[in-house]
């Protein structure tokens, strides 16, 4: 019985597993071409709003990269390294790590 109960729920895992790849696949087909590169800016490591936006190539923060990293974290792409603080001048962004 416990063999049998293993498997369904590894069975299971698996089936939870494929569907969240599938809604990761479906969230990344409806960002704009910027906040897919702030995506892949933040792979390497946490950054501010303002090394973003230099990452790409501005001095300072424009409104379409502010707009853009408000959409990544609603849609839970991005969190906040500081959640408890988000308007803190020490405040980063992170790539939202699903479990």
């Amino acid at each position: 019985m416990e063999a049998q109960d293993k498997a369904q729920d590894k069975a299971q895992d698996k089936a939870q597993d494929k569907a969240q790849d599938k809604k990761r696949g479906e969230k990344l087909e409806t960002l704009s071409e910027l906040e897919v590169k702030i995506l892949t800016i933040l792979e390497d490591k946490p950054m501010s709003k303002k090394e973003i936006a230099e990452e790409l190539g501005y001095d300072s923060v424009p409104g379409n990269v502010k707009r853009s990293i408000k959409i990544l974290l609603e849609e839970g792409c991005i969190n906040y390294t500081i959640p408890e603080k988000p308007t803190s001048r020490n405040q980063k962004y992170i790539i939202h790590d699903a479990e």
